[in-house]
């Protein structure tokens, strides 16, 4: 995070305070790459496409990302960080449920944007996440802890495709439990017993 120090009127020192005009800057940023990526699909959104609509500098763009792939991770992290979750002790089902409710409500935009041209972008982001939860558990696996992670995720997003493309045969509960326990059981088939 950036921070600049600051003084108070007497000339003392203030705690660290981040600046906002990054945040907003970087808002601006990922709200321009939605719009394009809705409009456009991922392959056809250019960082210039982005630069014009966000009404920054190029220079400005690449102080806060370094490319077009940089930002979609920025901007699905937040949609994907609680289906890598479902590793961890514990995991928020309510947090989950949530994601594939606004998922399934926004499926004409989500299904181009997780299944389109960016679904290996997804796929690679969802493995990195699941690989970071499975390095959690310190245990050991049959094969490489990303190989493990790379399957995991593609079995994720086989399963939210056959969801977001058809009429589901059960809700976001449903969905939710299946993805939590296919994760879980597939991770425990993979981990070497110690």
């Amino acid at each position: 995070m950036d921070h600049r120090p600051s003084a108070s009127v007497s000339g003392h020192p203030r705690a660290r305070v981040r600046d906002r005009r990054i945040d907003r800057t970087r808002s601006a940023i990922v709200a321009a790459f939605n719009e394009l990526l809705f409009e456009r699909g991922y392959s056809r959104v250019t960082v210039r496409d982005m630069i014009a609509r966000a009404n920054i500098g190029r220079s400005t763009f690449y102080e806060h990302f370094q490319n077009k792939h940089d930002v979609l991770e920025q901007s699905l992290a937040p949609i994907l960080t609680p289906l890598a979750d479902v590793l961890r002790v514990g995991h928020a089902d309510a947090r989950l449920r949530g994601i594939l409710e606004h998922m399934w409500a926004n499926r004409n935009l989500m299904a181009p944007t997780l299944l389109g041209s960016s679904r290996a972008a997804v796929t690679r982001l969802l493995a990195r996440l699941l690989e970071e939860r499975l390095e959690e558990r310190r245990a050991g696996f049959m094969v490489a802890r990303p190989v493990v992670a790379a399957a995991l995720a593609g079995a994720q997003v086989a399963i939210l495709e056959a969801w977001i493309t058809h009429e589901p045969p059960a809700g976001a509960e449903a969905v939710a439990r299946a993805l939590a326990d296919m994760t879980a059981a597939a991770a425990a088939a993979l981990q070497i017993e110690r």
